[in-house]
């Protein structure tokens, strides 16, 4: 089938909020920017630029993000594995008036569940023979090859923090 003849559909997008002021999001239960528990793959990337936060606890009122939910998968949609929304987000301070560096941006724990609970579908063991097999046929060590799993964290020579929401900044 050509592509637009496919039942299920990437949904295309971004999500730009420009001259925005987030305030009074002080209470544990307060969040400025979050995905939706109801959608497993939907989190468009995210653009921020000449923003202003006011009463905004940036460490635990800014961003929240959940980890990828087992109640997602299905065989319909995401096979045997949870959906990549809340695996890859994006969000881009473009001016640095968030993350206080222009083009600085929060990324997900993509890696989350590799070689933990097999539910997720995630890990080493889901490569390919073909990738696991040098030309000679011997046996390629995958943790030992390609050690450094998820998105590429690494910014002049340091890795990127994790938080306690589940993103890299």
């Amino acid at each position: 089938k050509q592509w637009y003849q496919r039942r299920v559909r990437g949904i295309n997008g971004i999500t730009t909020h420009t001259d925005v002021t987030f305030a009074n999001f002080e209470r544990c239960d307060d969040i400025a920017i979050m995905d939706l528990s109801a959608m497993g793959d939907l989190f468009h990337p995210m653009k921020l630029q000449r923003m202003s936060y006011s009463s905004v606890d940036m460490e635990s009122n800014f961003f929240k993000s959940r980890n990828p939910s087992l109640g997602f998968i299905n065989s319909a949609d995401c096979v045997d594995m949870p959906c990549d929304a809340r695996k890859k987000i994006l969000i881009v301070d473009l001016d640095g008036t968030t993350l206080d560096k222009a083009g600085d941006s929060l990324t997900s724990k993509s890696e989350y569940q590799w070689d933990g609970d097999d539910r997720y579908g995630t890990g080493y063991y889901r490569l390919p023979n073909t990738m696991t097999t040098a030309p000679d046929g011997s046996f390629i060590t995958a943790k030992d090859t390609w050690p450094h799993i998820g998105i590429d964290r690494v910014k002049n020579d340091e890795v990127l923090t994790l938080t306690s929401h589940f993103v890299y900044v």
